[in-house]
């Protein structure tokens, strides 16, 4: 089984709100969540590197499935409650996934700048396989939102360039096989989408059906944002997340 990397905040003891899992997109890390959002007030947040990504050791996955097995067995070696599963672009297809194969072990699912379905240009997947340098040069330049300066971008750059080139081509064709759409009606537990109206990769019309096909969803959609909405707008994303989470919690000790 891959096994996935992970760091946890707070270190020191057990928080009264559900846990929060965050798992980032195609190619990323631990580090794509801001500390704003890896540090909620009163929650347990674990912040996942899936296999092949930032610490976590061996390949990566080749299908979304295997992701969600990697962090269901997460969850199961770690003894986890029904937890909140927090997922970014690829991140929230393997959060849909797990909704949707373990139930029992999610309290509420959000979905960041992702849709039911991911499909991958051809033109992206053929300029990662000739000239992966220069496509994650041009992906740095229009994952952000307008107001995004240089540093950012480059930091996006620089950092998928130091992944495995197989890897990111892997998430981005697993990714492209992804599709939840008949599933989402039936599922049952709470949902907050958050999009990036300036959103190039999944752009805003994917936020839109996530909120019409999933029966108990909120959306937010920030403006001025692109795709990389957790560092574009760190401190909303976090009080969005906190509130969402809290209102679960809630629920949960009021049944």
């Amino acid at each position: 089984m891959a096994k996935v990397g992970f760091r946890v905040y707070p270190q020191t003891s057990r928080e009264t709100e559900p846990p929060a899992v965050l798992i980032h997109g195609a190619g990323g890390n631990f580090a794509q969540w801001p500390p704003q959002v890896r540090r909620l007030p009163q929650i347990t947040v674990y912040a996942l590197d899936l296999p092949g990504h930032g610490d976590a050791p061996g390949p990566g996955c080749t299908t979304i499935d295997g992701y969600a097995d990697a962090v269901l067995a997460f969850l199961d070696e770690n003894e986890l409650p029904p937890a909140v599963l927090v997922g970014h672009s690829m991140g929230g297809a393997v959060v849909q996934m797990m909704a949707q194969r373990a139930p029992e072990r999610v309290a509420g699912i959000a979905l960041v700048a992702t849709g039911a379905r991911l499909p991958v240009s051809p033109a992206l997947l053929d300029g990662l396989r000739t000239d992966y340098a220069a496509a994650v040069q041009r992906m740095g330049d229009w994952v952000y939102g307008p107001d995004i300066g240089p540093d950012l971008r480059e930091d996006f750059s620089r950092n998928l360039l130091k992944q495995d080139p197989t890897i990111l081509i892997g998430d981005f064709v697993a990714c492209d096989k992804f599709d939840a759409r008949a599933d989402l009606p039936g599922y049952t537990m709470p949902a907050l989408i958050i999009g990036g109206d300036q959103d190039r990769m999944t752009p805003p019309r994917f936020s839109r059906e996530l909120g019409e096909l999933l029966p108990h969803a909120r959306l937010h959609m920030l403006p001025d944002t692109g795709h990389m909405v957790m560092t574009e707008r760190p401190n909303q994303t976090a009080q969005l997340l906190a509130n969402f989470i809290q209102e679960i919690g809630t629920e949960l000790r009021d049944a």
